[in-house]
Protein backbone atom coordinates (compact mmCIF):
# COMPACT_ATOMS: atom_id res chain seq x y z
CA UNK A 1 0.00 0.00 0.00
CA UNK A 2 0.81 3.52 -1.11
CA UNK A 3 0.12 7.12 0.39
CA UNK A 4 -2.04 7.15 -2.81
CA UNK A 5 -3.69 4.30 -1.83
CA UNK A 6 -4.27 5.41 1.75
CA UNK A 7 -5.90 8.08 0.31
CA UNK A 8 -7.77 6.42 -2.04
CA UNK A 9 -8.90 4.31 0.42
CA UNK A 10 -9.92 7.03 2.70
CA UNK A 11 -12.07 9.33 -0.02
CA UNK A 12 -14.01 5.87 -0.81
CA UNK A 13 -14.78 5.98 2.95
CA UNK A 14 -16.17 9.16 3.13
CA UNK A 15 -19.23 8.04 0.81
CA UNK A 16 -19.67 5.26 3.02
CA UNK A 17 -21.24 4.54 6.42
CA UNK A 18 -19.34 1.61 7.33
CA UNK A 19 -15.71 0.83 6.95
CA UNK A 20 -15.04 -2.71 5.50
CA UNK A 21 -12.74 -4.76 8.06
CA UNK A 22 -10.42 -5.72 4.94
CA UNK A 23 -9.65 -2.00 4.08
CA UNK A 24 -9.75 -1.28 8.10
CA UNK A 25 -6.88 -3.75 8.51
CA UNK A 26 -4.80 -2.83 5.34
CA UNK A 27 -5.08 0.74 6.81
CA UNK A 28 -3.84 -0.33 10.38
CA UNK A 29 -1.22 -2.38 8.86
CA UNK A 30 0.28 0.38 6.88
CA UNK A 31 0.08 2.86 9.71
CA UNK A 32 1.65 0.91 12.14
CA UNK A 33 4.58 -0.32 9.73
CA UNK A 34 5.03 3.50 8.78
CA UNK A 35 4.03 5.39 11.60
CA UNK A 36 7.21 7.90 10.51
CA UNK A 37 6.51 8.48 7.36
CA UNK A 38 2.41 8.80 7.92
CA UNK A 39 3.36 11.61 9.91
CA UNK A 40 5.33 13.27 8.14
CA UNK A 41 3.10 12.80 5.56
CA UNK A 42 0.20 14.63 7.06
CA UNK A 43 2.39 17.36 8.31
CA UNK A 44 3.35 17.96 5.13
CA UNK A 45 0.25 18.82 3.52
Amino acid sequence: MTHEDVKEALEDIEGRREWSNEILMKVKRYIIVNIDEFIEFFDGE
